[in-house]
């Protein structure tokens, strides 16, 4: 029955996804760079930079595979919205608190093969900036035993931010960087292996930055 129920909604969530990518392609001139490193099949935890609204939808158009995400449990409780987010494979996940239940749905859908998007710094950034990568990217990394791929976005900023209540059409990119294997940081801290994560997709997103023409950001501590 499960088989069944599933098969129109894996219809709907590639016509929509390719419908999106095109929409995308059009109105915001998107370039994607990397799509190499990101595995075709198997299971892949994908941690991007947080922009904006736009960049799940951004990132699941763009991949050329079915991709989950975590998304605010409040969204859940809005008619409509709900049924849409589900059938593009969102799950929910509580705020400010430590969830146990949505950690244990990203294990199994990892466990399974699948591939996860998740924005470790929490929160979408106040100023394009990207703030410190929490530890629990860590701890999934590692109870899933599965690479992560960093991912990059530029311009989301610019076409929704948190101060903008609806988008507009912008210049949009997106960079995937080398796969960082499930060993990578192996023996350190979990807060440390998270700092290090931060500098590396801090330095992914200032690659992407030359590649639109703009300006390096410059953190403190390098």
């Amino acid at each position: 029955m499960n088989s069944i129920i599933d098969t129109p909604k894996k219809l709907i969530y590639r016509a929509s996804t390719l419908a999106l990518g095109g929409l995308f392609s059009l109105t915001c001139r998107v370039r994607l760079f990397g799509r190499e490193h990101l595995p075709p099949r198997g299971p892949v935890l994908l941690a991007s930079n947080h922009q904006s609204f736009l960049d799940p939808p951004l990132v699941g158009a763009m991949t050329g595979r079915p991709l989950h995400y975590m998304a605010r449990d409040s969204l859940f409780r809005v008619p409509g919205l709900s049924a849409l987010i589900r059938i593009h494979n969102a799950f929910p996940v509580k705020s400010n608190t430590t969830d146990l239940a949505s950690f244990k749905t990203s294990i199994r859908i990892l466990k399974s093969g699948g591939a996860l998007l998740v924005f470790p710094e929490g929160t979408r950034s106040h100023d394009r900036t990207i703030a410190e990568c929490q530890p629990g990217i860590i701890h999934l990394m590692r109870r899933a035993n599965v690479p992560v791929l960093p991912v990059a976005i530029e311009g989301a900023f610019e076409a929704w931010p948190r101060s903008a209540i609806l988008p507009k059409p912008a210049r949009l990119w997106i960079q995937f960087g080398r796969l960082i294997g499930p060993t990578a940081f192996q023996g350190q801290d979990p807060a440390d292996a998270a700092l290090e994560m931060t500098r590396q997709l801090r330095a992914l997103h200032n690659q992407l930055r030359m590649r639109a023409g703009r300006p390096l950001i410059e953190y403190a501590g390098g």
